[in-house]
């Protein structure tokens, strides 16, 4: 299935566009006393990015009140910064910030950021989420011909991203335009 793309008229707000454009093509920039807490707080905007551009299928997301779940597997290494996005709302829902320990309490997930430290468990994890409307993301080298859905990759002092489209598909995910224009995307099975 193939992913679906926002036009101007059903996509976030300009400004919001010209944000995450920005953010996802800045380079790392000081706000932390340390390189690895920025890349973290860098990494947190993007989380919240990236579900901004992403429209999740109609019943992946019920009851109608229910918050939008952005869960961490692994050692959150995000601290402070990620706690700024429970303050947020995506699609008209309170964003809610879960820490979990392992992938079998995933079911409510909406967006699960894969810590590194799950890199020995990768296949289990993808073999768990695969097919379902839950968006993945991680900076585990590979991720995303894995099967794992959006990599993020230091290099040069800026953060890549790199899309892995068909695992996006077989979850049912819609990318927006906009993220796949600064995307670098890759298919599965040598496609092209």
């Amino acid at each position: 299935m193939a992913p679906f793309v926002f036009s101007a008229r059903t996509g976030p707000s300009a400004v919001g566009i010209v944000l995450c454009l920005f953010l996802l093509t800045a380079p790392v920039i000081a706000y932390s006393e340390t390189p690895r807490a920025q890349e973290y707080e860098l990494e947190a905007a993007f989380l919240f990015n990236f579900a901004k551009l992403t429209q999740w299928p109609d019943n992946a997301i019920r009851p109608p009140d229910k918050n939008f779940e952005l869960c961490i597997l692994g050692a959150d290494t995000f601290g402070r910064s990620i706690e700024l996005l429970r303050d947020r709302t995506i699609g008209g829902r309170n964003v809610s910030v879960t820490r979990i320990t392992d992938i079998s309490e995933s079911s409510g997930c909406n967006l699960i950021y894969i810590a590194s430290s799950e890199r020995d468990h990768l296949t289990e994890i993808i073999g768990h989420v695969r097919n379902k409307a839950i968006l993945t993301v991680s900076d585990i080298k590979g991720f995303e011909n894995e099967g794992g859905i959006i990599a993020l990759v230091l290099k040069d002092n800026r953060v890549k991203i790199r899309l892995n489209i068909d695992a996006a598909g077989r979850a049912n995910l819609k990318i927006s335009s906009y993220l796949l224009e600064v995307a670098e995307i890759v298919r599965e099975n040598g496609r092209k």
